[in-house]
């Protein structure tokens, strides 16, 4: 169907035609206005849905094959639009945080495979492959030491040091003044 009339025209015979056989079949008398009715949704409304895009897509695909004729349609429905492409992998060498089971560990990117797998090694010597994009999807930060329900340190005036320094500036103290009346 490459001419564009062909596109209006046959669908608009195939649902005309369809109304009329429907009518016949039910036993009524063929109305005209409803034939032609159903004509002009079929020239006006002929172009497959997205799903109906892939179906016919995926349909055509053996005939393709085996014709030899037209390429295979790539799937449009695989990245929404405005949706940039993952991000290339991390260079050998790079440590990355990644959940391997036991939480949130580091990892060092050991080296690419041919086919585009990531091989990571763990702290534990294993090597689990991956796919550049699950690397990227499930890739965080390299986790710290500090624990995560570790408080933020006050920031404190020279003057009013913690309870400890405190402490032990008054023991120095009073060393000292013990010393001083040892002394005299």
């Amino acid at each position: 169907m490459s001419n564009p009339v062909t596109h209006r025209v046959l669908p608009a015979g195939i649902m005309g035609g369809q109304e009329a056989a429907s009518e016949a079949v039910q036993g009524e008398p063929i109305d005209p206005t409803k034939v032609a009715i159903s004509a002009g949704a079929g020239a006006v409304m002929n172009r497959p849905t997205a799903l109906g895009e892939r179906l016919l897509g995926y349909g055509a695909a053996p005939v393709r094959a085996v014709t030899g004729r037209g390429t295979t349609p790539t799937p449009t429905a695989d990245r929404p639009n405005g949706e940039t492409p993952p991000a290339p992998p991390p260079p050998v060498g790079s440590v990355i945080g990644m959940d391997l089971g036991r939480g949130i560990e580091p990892a060092t990117v050991a080296r690419r495979e041919a086919n585009g797998d990531v091989v990571l090694t763990d702290a534990e010597g294993q090597e689990p492959r991956m796919t550049p994009g699950d690397v990227a999807k499930y890739g965080t930060a390299v986790p710290t030491a500090e624990p995560a329900n570790a408080r933020p340190q006050k920031l404190r005036h020279p003057k009013h040091p913690p309870p400890k320094v405190r402490r032990a500036r008054l023991a120095r103290k009073v060393r000292q003044k013990r010393s001083a009346r040892r002394s005299t």
